[in-house]
């Protein structure tokens, strides 16, 4: 069986759980786990090795479908195991890599605060490591958002170095005498995936989890080459809402949502064929992959409202698919958000509303 079948066989398992895996913390725990232990959650390989760009996008967008819940979770390891994977600390990247393989060892990410102007919140200086004669780093500050609560044991963060630059290292995603966890925030949508914000005083990071020091433009630089990549989500999002608007066009005999559906499906194919050619990031094409990340969240929260729409009044509430993938829509928009993103984003919808 290659790795995409089992992929889909493990999703086709949870697809049928999606509502509650919403709403559980312990089912979608426990759906986290199953495909950890099945060497899913590191970056998949096939026999022949690891897969093509264009297969991982196509996969992302099944996981998306399944479920928004477990996909965020999915793209926060799938993103730290994608950076440890070019760490220089070799040591640390090799014994990483292989624990989290065998589903030994999850970690998410938390550094999308670096893109804030001004002062970053989380901050670091190098330091000789407590009785030791290695450089480490000490941590001051607030990570704002923190995500997988109870999933994951550790997270990759980044803070600011006095010279400007960025240290990434592995934080310990549990209460300490240097770290202090908030209650879940409340959020809108996917709020079961344990999102939190994380206090650090006086944290010491010994110099053999320091995972990369990065110069201070390195996060505007891999913002270009996941425009396209991170289309996957919210294409996988609105292929299941579209779905939906025409399950219950089709119970109704709405020929008008049916007749939508059909459009959606059109425009929704248009897109995806457009991310699939333009997978391979090229830098004087920034201003069309930011565009084409705008048309695509302006049509999955287009494809979620119709959904919502058709389903009427049950779609009010809060275990109903149609629902449940409007909120989805919702995060898969802001998720990963840079200014250029919001711009292309609402630049979608005001020539829609035109």
């Amino acid at each position: 069986m290659s790795i995409q079948e089992e992929f889909l066989k493990h999703l086709a398992h949870i697809a049928p759980q999606a509502n509650r895996l919403d709403q559980n913390f312990s089912a979608l725990r426990q759906a986290f786990l199953v495909f950890g232990e099945a060497g899913l959650l590191a970056t998949p390989r096939n026999s022949s090795g690891a897969l093509t760009t264009r297969e991982t996008f196509l996969l992302k967008k099944s996981i998306a479908y399944t479920s928004g819940a477990f996909a965020f979770l999915f793209l926060q390891m799938h993103s730290a195991v994608g950076m440890l994977s070019n760490s220089p600390n070799t040591a640390l990247r090799e014994s990483v890599l292989e624990q989290a393989a065998l589903g030994k060892r999850r970690f998410g990410i938390g550094f999308g605060y670096l893109r804030r102007k001004g002062k970053v919140p989380l901050r670091a200086r190098f330091i000789n490591s407590s009785g030791t004669d290695s450089r480490g780093v000490l941590i001051e500050g607030n990570i704002p958002w923190a995500t997988g609560r109870g999933y994951f044991e550790e997270l990759l963060v980044g803070a600011e170095l006095e010279d400007g630059r960025h240290v990434l290292f592995f934080l310990p995603f549990q209460e300490s005498e240097h770290i202090s966890l908030s209650e879940d925030l409340p959020l809108a949508a996917m709020g079961v995936t344990g999102t939190c914000t994380i206090h650090c005083k006086s944290l010491e990071i010994p110099e053999n989890e320091i995972v990369a020091v990065l110069e201070s433009d390195w996060l505007e630089k891999r913002d270009l080459s996941k425009l396209i990549e991170g289309c996957s989500y919210p294409l996988g999002c609105m292929e299941r809402a579209i779905e939906s608007l025409e399950e219950s066009s089709q119970k109704e005999g709405n020929e008008i949502g049916l007749s939508l559906a059909s459009s959606l499906k059109n425009e929704a194919n248009v897109l995806l064929d457009q991310c699939l050619s333009e997978l391979e990031p090229v830098p004087e094409k920034r201003e069309i992959y930011q565009a084409i990340r705008g048309r695509v969240h302006e049509l999955s929260v287009r494809a979620a409202l119709a959904a919502v729409a058709a389903a009427g009044g049950a779609a009010n509430m809060l275990q109903h698919d149609a629902q449940r993938v409007y909120r989805e829509a919702l995060a898969w928009t802001v998720l990963s958000q840079t200014k250029e993103i919001k711009a292309a984003t609402l630049q979608a919808l005001f020539s829609k509303s035109g």
